[in-house]
């Protein structure tokens, strides 16, 4: 599930595209993933993200409206603990499912060809259908004076909502570089599940309770960046279908479409203005609950 998404452009707004021939050249079984990555430095309501001196990652987004698919998809936020262990949780949607749950899990070695993966929370509750809205949550919590990991999942739509302790090895920090923060992971090839999904959207990425206000990336798996950490996926190429727009303030839109993408000005406003106004209202919950 881990892969690693690599920049695609960089700037106030982004668009990623590959090409149909490329696309339909595919044919292994690697999941493709595309997502945005937050570096050090990135800006914050009240100064700048310091990963190693932070303990808290959540994210607030509205998952896309696809309600049936011949293979898996995850809308994941990772991160990565000073100790070098990658820790994941996700809402995600597997074949034969009219809904989405919950998922989280670890993984040590990240580095190593005997990555070992640690599955914690397996399509358990909460539930989502298509389009609820979501806050997903990585933190550390002391319990009985020991660091613990922990990985929160709330479902917005019906309040439904689960803690999962994960493991504790003595960190409490994150660890310094660039996280692939959250993606649109898949493992089908089938752009017909794509077709109705609507939107994904990000709302907003806090990290110890502060919105980041962009300076984050799009990562798509295809470019090596060394201050990038992790891989999310596998690698496989992006479809041409599938395209992120984010701006340099706090949204990101994942989406289908079945032309060519151009990030045109009025592109960009119109998907972001159709999220701003759930996006107020998700905020002012949010900041209020993770202060």
């Amino acid at each position: 599930m881990v892969s690693l998404f690599l920049v695609f452009c960089i700037g106030p707004f982004f668009t990623l595209v590959v090409s149909a021939d490329e696309w339909s050249s595919y044919t292994d079984d690697r999941p493709w993933a595309l997502g945005i990555v937050v570096p050090d430095g990135a800006p914050t309501e009240e100064g700048k993200v310091k990963w190693s001196s932070s303990s808290n990652l959540t994210v607030v987004l509205t998952i896309p409206k696809i309600n049936m698919t011949d293979s898996t998809i995850y809308v994941i936020v990772s991160v990565m603990t000073e100790s070098g262990v990658v820790i994941q949780a996700a809402v995600g949607i597997e074949s034969g499912d009219e809904c989405w749950r919950s998922y989280a899990m670890y993984v040590r070695d990240v580095y190593s060809s005997s990555k070992e993966y640690v599955p914690v929370l397996l399509g358990d509750s909460p539930s989502f259908s298509p389009g609820d809205s979501a806050i997903i949550s990585i933190h550390s919590k002391f319990i009985d004076s020991v660091p613990v990991w922990i990985a929160e999942i709330t479902n917005l739509s019906t309040h439904e909502r689960q803690e999962v302790q994960l493991f504790s090895d003595g960190s409490s920090r994150f660890m310094k570089g660039d996280h692939e923060v959250v993606a649109l992971e898949s493992y089908t090839r089938s752009e017909y599940v794509f077709r109705n999904m609507g939107q994904l959207t990000l709302h907003g990425v806090f990290v110890d309770g502060k919105k980041v206000l962009g300076g984050w990336y799009i990562s798509d798996g295809q470019v090596f960046m060394s201050d990038l950490l992790f891989e999310v996926g596998a690698g496989g190429p992006v479809p041409s279908f599938l395209y992120l727009v984010a701006s340099n303030s706090s949204m990101a839109v994942w989406g289908y479409s079945n032309e060519p993408w151009e990030a045109s000005p009025d592109h960009i406003f119109f998907l972001l203005l159709g999220a701003l106004l759930l996006t107020i209202l998700l905020i002012m919950f949010v900041a209020f609950k993770i202060r």
